[in-house]
């Protein structure tokens, strides 16, 4: 699992939100979501998370978060607010 955090590649498994979704515990979405609302302080900002199943989440805390997504399946999503 990579997660992009404000333009920072992380990509290690110890970051909360790949050790959620490495141990099985959550979905991608469902750990994007856990990570962004209750880990991160309000306002904070979001994350963009690509599994290795190439599904992607993205969620965000505050007013709006620039982001934009591709896959093969054809999904097609640039956005700013919810």
């Amino acid at each position: 699992t990579a997660v992009a955090l404000r333009g920072q590649r992380i990509s290690q498994p110890q970051t909360p939100l790949a050790a959620r979704v490495k141990n099985g515990c959550q979905s991608l979405e469902e750990a994007v979501r856990a990570v962004v609302f209750d880990d991160m302080a309000p306002g904070a900002g979001g994350f963009v998370g690509v599994a290795a199943d190439y599904s992607i989440a993205m969620e965000f805390n505050s007013g709006g978060m620039s982001r934009a997504c591709a896959d093969y399946k054809g999904r097609r999503e640039v956005a700013i607010h919810k």
